[in-house]
């Protein structure tokens, strides 16, 4: 009996929290969207510069106003005999990575042996310098923005190789080694997709294409996205899609819908170029055609200067503005409504309704905050449990917050903000690395910081509830509907829904000996929730769960050793 007071009793207090707040009158958001093409982290028109062995004598002038990204060629001809990396060559790439933190910038490393139609190197020269490339990666980690392998034939473009490195075994082995050198938190990206296909297999899994259930969670068929060094210029973009040193075939459209399949989850960009013989002007590039397979690829990023004949031509066919601003994403707050008017220990409402007009996602681990700034300029920021990556391009989100008002809050008017930063502490604070929404008079250029009210008002008198354990402002647990999306998972976890009989299937927890598993609705409502706590040997779990219509569904798995959230669709 004791026991059911004590539940009631908090039930009825978290009835009233909850009710408090939605008393309370809630202010609708009203926010313009804006046509401008301005800069954003990680997407867009990517600049190109060419380094050559240990001379980066330059500075990284991105050419559009729009650009954050640099593409920086670096060729080591110099090296092609075997010889290790030296302490100069380190130096001048660390110089290199300052120089972009200096612009604002991330980059895109491409290591190659020759910048035209000069040799490679043997295998064994090639995977010890992309091992000795590991820690000046991770010591820059924040400025790269994914990794571009190079090492492979002229230009580095994996194709036309001098010492026989495109052999399933040799390519198989450098992408490994790529995978080991780049940072655990980045992508690589590769040329051609049947390369990845025969990467996949040979790992062992069973399906080489990436879906939802595996995307982000760490593993190689996660990390690898696809860059295409001949976008939209003849039937299969200059061997993109049939190398001729695959073993596997592919034509166009296989190729074209296994990178819209991935392209949601891993990056996908390149260049246009003139082919065949200098001719770059066809169908395959026209508006019409480009503004149908753009999305449909998730393309982020291209590169700025290749092709400028392809670019006049969008410009003329008054296309190119609409592909400058959609490369990448572009979130928008469309509708809205917050609690205006609130005490110090309250409980505020935020709800807002997103929307991703780009053509493409954020493939990097990125947070977002909840910022209330007072006029004094200082500010408290509340994480929220939500991953962005998951808003990919085209799609709309609807986010419902609760958040906690600390009982020490000064009384006063107060902005508003929601804030992209960067995850890296060491870029986190520059305005630059945020990303901006592409909404109207909401960028303060100054924090990174989109302000989308700024009238809420702190003050004792205000109606509603105090409760004295809110001592920090943070998104409350209370009836929120936004579940935690954070993947921390280190294991190839498997989750396989069987409609015929409902059953559900987890697999690959190895070393697992509780577990417990929740399934959400896309509004965030739990439908399912079911525990083992028996200590078990083996590494696939079964329950028998409602029957899940179509639609798009978010899985919660909680061990000993790890947790997880991962976004599932049922067709």
């Amino acid at each position: 009996m004791i026991f059911i007071k004590k539940f009631f009793l908090a039930y009825i207090l978290i009835s009233l929290l909850s009710l408090s707040a939605f008393g309370q009158t809630l202010k609708k958001l009203t926010l313009a969207p804006t046509l401008d093409d301005f800069a954003n982290p990680e997407r867009g028109w990517m600049s190109s510069e060419e380094v050559l062995n240990e001379n980066f004598a330059q500075e990284l002038w991105p050419n559009k106003p729009t650009s954050r990204i640099s593409w920086i060629r670096w060729t080591i001809s110099d090296f092609i005999g075997g010889k290790d990396l030296t302490p100069k060559f380190y130096s001048e790439f660390q110089k290199m990575c300052d120089e972009a933190k200096k612009r604002g910038l991330k980059i895109i490393p491409r290591v190659r042996y020759t910048d035209d139609r000069g040799p490679d190197a043997p295998v064994a020269t090639v995977l010890k310098h992309i091992a000795q490339l590991k820690d000046i990666f991770k010591k820059n980690s924040d400025v790269i923005y994914l990794v571009d392998p190079g090492m492979i034939g002229f230009w580095g473009e994996w194709h036309s190789t001098t010492n026989n490195l495109l052999t399933l075994e040799n390519r198989n082995s450098i992408i490994e080694a790529v995978l080991n050198t780049t940072p655990p938190d980045r992508m690589m990206y590769i040329r051609y997709p049947v390369y990845k296909m025969d990467y996949i297999k040979s790992k062992g899994f069973t399906n080489s294409t990436l879906d939802s259930a595996h995307a982000f969670n760490g593993s190689d068929i996660a990390r690898i996205g696809h860059m295409n060094d001949c976008l939209f210029s003849t039937a299969d973009d200059a061997g993109t899609y049939y190398p001729q040193s695959s073993t596997t075939f592919i034509n166009r459209e296989i190729g074209l819908n296994y990178v819209q399949q991935e392209s949601p989850f891993v990056p996908h960009g390149g260049e246009t170029c003139k082919e065949p013989d200098g001719v770059g002007l066809n169908s395959y590039n026209d508006c019409k055609e480009v503004l149908v397979n753009f999305p449909k690829l998730h393309t982020n990023h291209l590169n700025s200067e290749y092709s400028e004949e392809i670019y006049w031509k969008w410009q003329r066919d008054s296309c190119y503005n609409l592909i400058s601003r959609s490369l990448g994403y572009r979130f928008a707050i469309t509708t809205g409504e917050y609690t205006q008017n609130i005490k110090p220990g309250g409980l505020m409402n935020l709800s807002f309704n997103i929307e991703n007009s780009g053509f493409g996602e954020l493939v990097n681990p990125r947070d977002v905050y909840v910022v209330l700034q007072n006029q004094k300029g200082e500010t408290k920021e509340a994480v929220l449990s939500i991953d962005p990556r998951w808003w990919g391009g085209g799609s709309k989100h609807q986010v419902d917050l609760k958040l906690e008002i600390p009982t020490s809050l000064g009384e006063g008017t107060y902005n508003l903000a929601l804030w992209f930063p960067d995850k890296y502490e060491s870029i986190k604070k520059d305005y630059r690395y945020a990303i901006r929404l592409a909404n109207k008079d909401v960028w303060d250029s100054t924090t990174g910081l989109n302000i989308i009210a700024r009238d809420i008002i702190v003050s004792n008198a205000n109606p509603g509830i105090v409760n004295n354990a809110y001592t920090a402002f943070k998104q409350s647990s209370i009836n929120s509907n936004s579940p935690i999306l954070k993947n921390t998972v280190k294991e190839n976890f498997s989750f396989q829904y069987l409609p015929s009989n409902h059953k559900i299937l987890l697999n690959n927890f190895s070393r697992t000996s509780k577990i417990k598993i929740q399934i959400y609705n896309s509004f965030g409502t739990s439908l399912f929730t079911a525990e083992n706590k028996t200590s078990r040997s083996q590494s696939v779990f079964e329950w028998t769960a409602p029957n899940l219509t179509s639609g798009t569904y978010w899985v919660s798995v909680i061990t000993d050793q790890q947790s997880l959230f991962q976004k599932i669709i049922q067709l």
